[in-house]
């Protein structure tokens, strides 16, 4: 089960960067090329800090895969934002005003309204959660690349896999709500 959900994110990204593309998002495309770098710098450090025989190596990429496959979500669910908003015309304030005010077409109008405006703001939240994502990963490489300069490294590899597996289960729980 692992092993296909490991494929299925793998192909994700590929899949992902067409689709923004094909929407228009440079903010995706480059969160999406962020992610996908920091990510692989992030294994080859953990790759050069712990050794591939022990549990730490593991724990902390399994860790960092789920932080991933979050932000590869966070994405997908953009483009399926995107592709709600495309379907509401961007010009409906104008056919609103033509309108009678109180009537019942003005307030079908104002509800597609409302609904565009739902689904951009979900956009700006999603986003804002990649990026959250993308500032934790670099965070803890920082304090990760740290190590061995001294201090009490059993604390940190506690306090550092905590804080990435925190991260982790955030960005579980977002799917399960979804």
């Amino acid at each position: 089960m692992r092993d296909l959900q490991r494929q299925v994110v793998a192909e994700m990204p590929g899949r992902l960067r067409s689709a923004l593309k094909a929407a228009g998002s440079e903010r995706g495309l480059q969160q999406l090329d962020e992610l996908e770098k920091s990510f692989a710098d992030f294994q080859q450090l953990l790759q050069r800090k712990f050794s591939t025989r022990g549990m730490t190596l593991g724990r902390f990429l399994g860790a960092a895969e789920q932080v991933r496959a979050g932000a590869l979500y966070k994405l997908q669910m953009v483009l399926d934002q995107m592709q709600a908003v495309e379907s509401i015309p961007a010009d409906l304030d104008a056919k609103l005003k033509r309108e009678t005010p109180d009537s019942e077409a003005a307030r079908l109008i104002q509800e597609r309204i409302d609904h565009r405006k739902e689904a951009l703001t979900s956009i700006e939240r999603l986003y804002t959660d990649v990026e959250a994502s993308l500032t934790r990963l670099s965070e803890i490489s920082v304090r990760i690349a740290n190590v061995g300069m001294g201090e009490d490294e059993e604390a940190q590899f506690d306090a550092y896999l905590n804080q990435l597996q925190a991260l982790a289960s955030q960005t579980s729980a977002l799917r399960k709500e979804t």
